[in-house]
Order: C-alpha cells, then structure tokens, then sequence
C-alpha cells in the first residue's frame, strides 16, 4: 500500500538546522524525491512549510550558504522567471570549492572552543544588537519588488552576504527607479543580464549596492535615474 512517504537523508537532523531550514530543506527533499530537482515556487515553499514568503527566500539563501541547496533560474518563452532547486545530501558537500566558506556553519563547536560540551556539535550564529545608527535602516526588501530580488540573488551569489541596509529615503529612491523601468518595459531577462554583467565588472572599492547599480541606468537602459538618495 502506498501511503505517500518519501526519502530524506538522515544527516538532516544532525547538522545544526534550525525548524525553518529543516521545514524548507525537507519539502524540497520531499518535491524532488524522484528526480534530484524541485521547482516550487516561493509561495508554495512558504505555504507547505509554515511561514512567510519572505521567511521562505531568507532560509532558501541560507540552505544555499550552507551548501545544502543549488538554486538555478530558468526562463520562460515570455521571459518570465522560475528557480530549479537541486537537494544536496549534507554527505555529499563538497570539502572545498566556492562555498567553503559558508560550509563552515556547519563547523563543530568544540572544534573551535575546546573547552565546549561535547554534546554541542554545531555552532549558531550569535544574534548581534544593532547600534543605534543601524536601528535607521532597513533590510532591502526583496518582496518589495521583482527586480530587487534578481538583484538581490546576484548580490548573494557575488558577495556571499546579505545586501547592505538601506534608509527609507534610500528605499523610495529605489523604487521610484525601478518603477521607471517597468514603464519603459524592461524585462526581467534585460534586467539580470545587466546586473551580471554589473557584478562581473565590479571594482573591488564598490560594496555592490543596488544604488550604484541604478546610477548606470542610462549606459545599460538609456534610461536616466530620477531622484538622489541622500
């Protein structure tokens, strides 16, 4: 009789997890059981596994950080956008590569304080207070707008790291910005195209901020920016 069980390694409930990424790497596991890839979408993700679409984006990068999940996008014959999602087994990480870096979340506690319990296996991330300066500022919001979350994935898979936070005049500018390209009917293919090839020419000195970006609207769209952000 079936009764709808699928496969997931074992390994997934000793590698320091926390309930969102064991949630969300599980129901990928689960949609990709039979052919190693999934293609939820982020709404499905965030429905089947308990929480917000935001939440959803935020664990899916940190799954990918820890090598857990390789995320692809993939175009449409109308250049519309849908990410594959291929499940890595937390045995088959590699020991080096490009993500080795984020493969050290999953370094063993009492590898790096000796004097630890031994029980503990795996460290957290400690949670920092923000000074009062970064109390102003806000995450850039990737749901606020289609193009902030292509740009925001280029920034991830660039700098390995959350985009820097933004003041709410700085916000406005934004999507005053990329508002104005939808009026002159960007696509979203033109757009990640740009910001590839924005990341792939980035001088060293630049933080990668999508304000930057938007100031080579006019070389890249032959559209001027309107507005400063300061």
């Amino acid at each position: 009789m079936n009764h709808g069980f699928f496969k997931g390694p074992n390994s997934s409930f000793d590698i320091g997890l926390n309930a969102y990424q064991l949630s969300v790497y599980l129901y990928l596991t689960r949609c990709s059981n039979n052919a190693k890839a999934a293609f939820p979408s982020y709404d499905k993700i965030a429905e089947k596994s308990g929480m917000s679409q935001r939440k959803a984006k935020e664990v899916v990068k940190e799954l990918e950080a820890l090598g857990l999940l390789n995320k692809e996008r993939r175009w449409g014959e109308k250049g519309s956008q849908s990410n594959i999602y291929i499940v890595v087994s937390p045995m088959d990480i590699p020991k080096a590569g490009p993500k080795e870096s984020a493969h050290d979340a999953l370094t063993p506690v009492h590898d790096m304080h000796p004097g630890g319990a031994h029980g503990a296996q795996y460290k957290e991330l400690l949670y920092k207070e923000p000074s009062d300066k970064e109390k102003g500022y806000i995450d850039l919001p990737i749901d606020a707008h289609r193009f902030i979350d292509i740009y925001d994935d280029h920034f991830f898979d660039y700098f390995f790291a959350k985009h820097p936070k933004i003041s709410q005049e700085q916000y406005e500018f934004i999507m005053d910005n990329l508002d104005r390209l939808e009026e002159f009917n960007v696509s979203e293919e033109d757009f990640a195209e740009a910001v590839k090839d924005h990341f792939a020419t980035l001088p060293e000195t630049n933080n990668g901020s999508i304000i930057a970006f938007i100031h080579t609207f006019r070389r890249r769209f032959d559209i001027p920016h309107t507005g400063e952000p300061y």
